[in-house]
């Protein structure tokens, strides 16, 4: 049998880092997003039965897959209880809750939460629920929607890893996992194969909102986002007026021409709409040009074709008329050679609204003035390595450029900053040994190590508080570590970090007594999840071989 592993969309308290396991909360925008995606997904998928945790923001991520599929509820799916922790973040905790959650990270197989539940019986909960399942579904596929901590358990009892190798495994939201289970073997097809952009928001812009030039505007650099175009547009096709007649004739498919106005609904994301039938029917394609819609009088939306010309492939060399044929031959389309009508299927994508307001009561729908670079005030750096102090120039936004290299003090042989070095070459920066570099990183950076092989490690702010970056002997900019602490303890318990930036492979054998030595000495423990599975390069940063090349894009004083 296959089966299909999902952890549910995101909830407004994954947003916020709260705890929470049996508390109901429910999937937010985003979260639907994200269910909706791994539906689309799932369409071409065969799926013989769906199985989903109780709680509401599994069983709701479910049904959007599902789309109508029957969904089985089995209780056994749910996430861990937390018991007193249940619903609070950190900072919200007493310090004694806090001594408590300490503790429990130190010794989680074996310490039970108050008014929760001990791991094992968590663990000894999911896993027989997940056998009852393969039993149930023996040759069958399946789709199985549950949470991170419940996920991880079904992993650790499939692989054989057992209840210690829980923290080896995360479920990333708007992915999905697919394992082959048989009696003699198990055979992992992808673990979190990505769906979904986590990159970069979503962004709804007015599509009317944007200058008719499009030279005329250029976005801000400091923007990672998905723009999406919302609204109803009308598009013009320059076709031959014998073409328009003869389609209008035979297919009931009249192409609208400058005067005609376009239906008033609000279409998220932006349809263009091109073309309308006699039956108050409308045919439109995307802001992009791709796929062609029809949108019948009553609002529901059918995926067509790929194109317009696909969708005439089709269509014409249905009729046994020679007007058609002929025209086919003219525009150069043959009879297509696989079933076209195949890929015809409801589309659930694009959502109608009856206008604006109605549409905002679920997206924030911004005007794109908000994002683009304004014409009264420009962006403008100046070269922090030569200029002390920020200037002010009227019109000008001002930001720095350049290095900055922050010092350490070294101590004893001992220390746990020499160890950084010995164990994991990793050399931080100290007076007297501040290196000598060409590369101008553009807005500043401040260095404060490097890896001795080119790559040099850097914070983004005025303290060791802010994200933590890894500048590339190639100058690529990745974010790695969200604070100094973090940064240390993922190159102390992940000594292989490196190797989904470089594709360098660490050749270093330690047990776990020894990491959890080495992470004493600056006070941490390992991290509950793997920290370099969440890098990303920087968009913001932009790495020059020199000043001058940075001069050849930027404008710098």
């Amino acid at each position: 049998m296959k089966i299909y592993f999902v952890r549910h969309g995101e909830t407004d308290m994954n947003a916020r880092n709260m705890f929470y396991g049996w508390y109901d909360a429910d999937i937010n925008a985003k979260g639907v997003s994200q269910a909706e995606d791994l539906r689309d997904a799932f369409r071409d998928i065969p799926i013989d039965a769906i199985y989903s945790s109780d709680l509401k923001r599994a069983l709701h991520t479910a049904q959007i897959i599902a789309d109508g599929r029957p969904v089985e509820i089995v209780p056994d799916l749910r996430e861990m209880a937390y018991g007193i922790w249940e619903n609070r973040t950190w900072e919200s905790m007493t310090e004694s809750d806090r001594e408590l959650l300490k503790k429990w990270r130190y010794d989680w197989l074996n310490l039970e939460i108050p008014e929760g539940e001990t791991f094992m019986g968590f663990y000894d909960r999911v896993t027989s629920g997940l056998d009852r399942i393969i039993k149930e579904n023996k040759g069958k596929h399946v789709l199985v929607v549950s949470h991170n901590g419940a996920l991880s358990a079904m992993h650790c009892h499939l692989t054989g890893a057992g209840p210690k190798g829980f923290w080896n495994f995360n479920s990333k939201q708007g992915h999905y996992s697919a394992v082959w289970v048989s009696e003699k073997k198990l055979t992992y097809d992808c673990f979190n194969y990505p769906l979904c952009r986590e990159k970069a928001e979503n962004v709804y812009v007015d599509v009317f909102s944007r200058p008719s030039e499009s030279s005329a505007y250029m976005l801000h650099g400091d923007h990672p986002m998905n723009l999406i175009w919302a609204g109803t547009k009308k598009a013009i096709k320059r076709e031959k007026a014998e073409y328009k007649a003869v389609l209008n004739q035979y297919l009931d498919f009249v192409f609208l021409e400058k005067e005609d106005t376009a239906p008033d609904w609000f279409s998220v994301p932006t349809l263009c709409v091109f073309a309308k039938d006699s039956k108050g029917g409308w045919f439109a394609e995307r802001e992009n040009g791709q796929g062609i819609y029809y949108i019948s009088s009553d609002k529901k939306i059918t995926y067509l074709a790929e194109d317009l010309r696909t969708y005439l492939q089709m269509v014409i060399f249905e009729q046994e008329n020679d007007e058609l044929l002929k025209l086919a031959e003219e525009i150069n389309l043959k009879k297509p050679e696989e079933n076209l009508r195949r890929f015809v299927c409801p589309d659930y994508h694009i959502r109608l609204f009856t206008d604006k307001a109605e549409v905002e009561k679920q997206f924030q729908i911004h005007d794109f003035s908000e994002f683009m670079e304004s014409e009264e005030k420009k962006k403008i750096y100046y070269d922090c390595e030569k200029m002390m102090k920020k200037p002010e120039i009227d019109g000008y936004d001002v930001f720095s450029a350049g290095k900055k290299f922050d010092p350490f003090i070294m101590t004893c042989e001992e220390n746990g900053f020499t160890s950084l070095q010995r164990k994991r070459n990793i050399y931080l920066i100290w007076e007297g040994n501040l290196p000598k570099l060409d590369f101008y990183p553009v807005p500043s950076l401040t260095l404060f190590a490097h890896d001795g092989n080119g790559g040099y490690f850097a914070h983004m702010g005025k303290d060791m508080d802010t994200p933590i970056c890894f500048i590339s002997k190639e100058l690529e900019c990745w974010m790695i570590a969200g604070n100094f602490h973090e940064f240390v303890q993922m190159v102390v318990f992940e000594p292989d970090w490196k190797e989904k930036i470089t594709g360098e492979k660490a050749e270093i054998h330690e047990t776990e007594e020894e990491l959890k030595d080495f992470g004493m000495l600056f006070g941490l423990s390992a991290p509950e999840r793997k920290i370099s599975e969440n890098f990303v390069k920087e968009p913001f940063f932009r790495i020059f071989e020199n000043i001058e090349k940075a001069r050849e894009k930027m404008f710098i004083l």
